[in-house]
């Protein structure tokens, strides 16, 4: 954080986490500390689901009730696609290569993550 006033800036760090993050090296010269919970909780028993999987072409996600936000990472976290999508409508995968991927879909009621193998 070379050149950045530390004393201007705020850190977000998750909730309870802050005395970890004031004696940290890298974070320690933070005044601003302020602790978040996630904005939105996950919902494990969620009826969202991904169709087909394993995927070949594209796929789309059944069981939401409102337009949500999707973002898709490999398996290392890079970010693949991000973007509004309607239910059941249809997501390409054709140009990525097979693989294992993360589907993180976003709605009003919280967030839903699920593999998704691209054959």
């Amino acid at each position: 954080f070379t050149g950045i006033d530390n004393s201007n800036c705020i850190l977000n760090v998750p909730f309870g986490a802050k005395s970890a993050y004031a004696v940290a090296n890298q974070w320690k010269d933070f005044v601003n500390i302020i602790e978040m919970t996630t904005a939105l909780p996950t919902l494990l028993d969620s009826k969202i689901s991904i169709y087909p999987n394993p995927v070949k072409e594209s796929f789309r996600i059944e069981g939401m009730k409102e337009i949500s936000s999707v973002i898709m990472t490999d398996l290392n976290g890079k970010q693949i696609l991000t973007r509004q999508v309607n239910e059941g409508e249809h997501i390409s995968v054709s140009n990525l290569p097979k693989g294992i991927y993360i589907v993180k879909i976003f709605t009003s009621l919280g967030t839903v993550e699920r593999k998704l193998l691209k054959k």
